[in-house]
């Protein structure tokens, strides 16, 4: 172990001892608070409304402003994609 002081990019503040000269331990403690609730709002606002999310690797249904998750829509995959709707004889048929 480094008695060095941890990087500043670190999200976990540094151990007491590790606090550099002049700062106190609460004023460290209270900056480390700050820093995780802003990082907690800001990722609160990156989960805010957004479309559906369609890809090879990931299925999403869209975010309204409110925060209420939705269903996938059919439709809209359809015109994304180009595709045509799988008619009720082609599930039969499997």
């Amino acid at each position: 172990m480094s008695s060095e002081p941890a990087q500043a990019s670190s999200t976990v503040p540094p151990h007491p001892e590790q606090q550099p000269d002049g700062v106190p331990p609460a004023a460290a403690a209270a900056a480390a608070a700050a820093a995780k609730e802003a990082a907690h709002e800001q990722a609160a606002h990156e989960q805010a409304a957004h479309e559906q999310v369609i890809t090879p690797w990931d299925v999403q249904g869209g975010v309204t402003e409110d925060g209420k998750q939705q269903a996938i829509d059919y439709e809209k995959l359809i015109l994304q994609f180009g595709t045509r709707r799988i008619e009720p004889e082609l599930l039969e048929r499997f």
